[in-house]
């Protein structure tokens, strides 16, 4: 593929989805679009509901970290660094967004917790309606869930 000449418009990036041949494939994207919307105001409703009900102090322990993978990077390099260095007795705990990447076994084998968002949710059948249709609204319920069952005093998220 050459370049484009001045003047003429760069090629487009190829469609995620196959053009619809029938009835049924327009029907899928429509749904896909409709659920996509409906997942950022269900977003700003959970923000918007999340600063107006009432908190209660707990006292937290340990910390958590946030990342959206352990492909190799810049940011996962320093959680890679700041785990092999932490200071003993700290409980730590990792959760990934997205699994995967080639330093994954590396926190593994530091003794270090580690959840992976879509694997947890991918296990039951609500889970995966969920992440098809509203991912960001899933990611937002499942880190709340998870939150509130280590308790962590401090959230650090990368990325």
């Amino acid at each position: 593929m050459s370049a484009p000449t001045k003047g003429e418009a760069p090629p487009r990036a190829p469609s995620p989805f196959p053009a619809p041949r029938c009835a049924a494939g327009l029907l899928y994207r429509a749904a896909r679009l409709f659920a996509r919307t409906l997942d950022g105001a269900l977003l700003l409703t959970c923000g918007w509901t999340a600063r107006r009900l009432p908190r209660r102090a707990r006292p937290g322990q340990g910390i958590c970290l946030v990342t959206n993978t352990m492909a190799v990077g810049g940011a996962q390099r320093q959680i890679l660094l700041w785990l092999r260095r932490r200071r003993a007795g700290v409980p730590v705990s990792v959760v990934l967004l997205a699994g995967g990447g080639e330093w994954q076994g590396e926190v593994e084998r530091l003794g270090v917790p580690l959840v992976v968002v879509e694997e947890e949710l991918a296990r039951s059948r609500w889970g995966r309606i969920l992440l098809w249709g509203f991912p960001r609204t899933a990611y937002c319920l499942f880190l709340r869930r998870r939150f509130r069952q280590c308790q962590p005093q401090l959230v650090w998220a990368w990325l």
